[in-house]
């Protein structure tokens, strides 16, 4: 009997440790941001409960708040075109969350490992994440409907374009693995490492066929042809593509965004200081020469510091994106629009009344 108290209390400190590491905490957000908790197959519990049709399960739906800390199977929704949010974890990995997106975070410990493993599913949306190599995350997978990213510590937007599935993988720095799936297998046979200043295009079969067939009746061919069977088109990350994930994770907050207690703002300054240090601690990992850059410069935050980096590759990237396959998404973005999303953070910040 002792025994059987003392291994179930192992566990529970086990399972409240894991939870400790993994449950990410808001510390900023712009607009209607929501959370969906306690998912079950049925509409039962604490109300308003609401269904996905992405996952087929009821949820509790609660509007988030800085300092609204994120569980085990939760949603983050960001439902809006102007909501925005930012998630930072307590060793300093944080997610960026652009409008329009849907991620779940689950993390377990699977049977003969003695590591917990964290997964987050991008229902649909983008999210711009800095993992430390060093941290609980650094075997991070993030799946979408066709392709599973490999992350081990890297700066990365990972990107579901639309309901065709198809998914747009960035890396700023470090490096991705990412496999391509089809009808719920993972081929790992096609893997391909996306390294610094890379994206790749991951498209699905049925999306290449649909496009292969639009294409051929345009031309109207009459010969035969091969369809294509490359699933993941490389390429140099490009100018319009930086623009739109420095846009999508630069959060200015309104009044009515902004920590409602003294504590809350207390947590969020420690929270922000270790994003600060990690992110730091991984550029010097991966890019020697921006760090001793940037040790000149007086950091005041982790979102100028993301910025920063952003702009710097910004300067080095090709004007347009390579020929990569078939065009997934036209986005609303421009040269002229630089100085709008790379303005300094305090002068931003001013402009907010902050």
């Amino acid at each position: 009997m002792k025994i059987l108290l003392i291994l179930t209390i192992t566990l529970l400190s086990q399972n409240i440790i894991a939870s400790s590491k993994h449950a990410g905490i808001v510390v900023k957000k712009r607009g209607n941001v929501l959370l969906l908790t306690n998912a079950s197959k049925t509409a039962e519990g604490k109300s308003p409960r609401i269904k996905l049709a992405e996952t087929g399960l009821y949820y509790t739906e609660t509007k988030v708040r800085p300092g609204t800390k994120i569980s085990n199977g939760d949603i983050l929704w960001t439902k809006d075109k102007k909501a925005k949010a930012r998630v930072v974890f307590k060793n300093g990995d944080q997610f960026n969350v652009a409008p329009g997106t849907q991620y779940e975070i689950k993390w377990e410990r699977p049977k003969g490992v003695a590591k917990t493993a964290a997964t987050v599913n991008l229902i649909y949306g983008s999210i711009r994440g800095i993992i430390s190599p060093k941290g609980p995350r650094n075997n991070l997978k993030v799946k979408t409907k066709n392709a599973v990213m490999g992350v081990r510590g890297t700066d990365f937007n990972f990107k579901k374009v639309g309901t065709s599935g198809n998914t747009l993988v960035s890396v700023i720095r470090g490096k991705v693995k990412v496999s391509p799936v089809e009808k719920g297998k993972i081929e790992n046979k096609k893997t391909v490492e996306v390294k610094s200043s890379q994206s790749a295009n991951v498209y699905s079969d049925k999306f290449l066929a649909e496009e292969y067939e639009a294409k051929a009746k345009k031309m109207k061919l009459k010969l035969k042809m091969k369809k294509p069977k490359k699933r993941i088109f490389l390429s140099d990350t490009s100018k319009k593509d930086l623009l739109r994930i420095q846009r999508d994770s630069h959060i200015i907050q309104t009044k009515a965004d902004l920590p409602e207690s003294k504590e809350i703002k207390k947590e969020i300054r420690q929270l922000e200081k270790q994003a600060t240090k990690v992110t730091l601690d991984d550029i010097k990992t991966y890019q020697p020469e921006v760090y001793k850059e940037l040790k000149k410069t007086k950091i005041k935050s982790v979102a100028q510091l993301n910025t920063m980096v952003i702009k710097k590759a910004y300067q080095k990237a090709p004007a347009k994106p390579d020929k990569m396959g078939f065009e997934v998404v036209e986005e609303d973005l421009n040269e002229d629009e630089y100085e709008k999303y790379f303005a300094p953070e305090v002068k931003r910040q001013r402009k907010a009344g902050q």
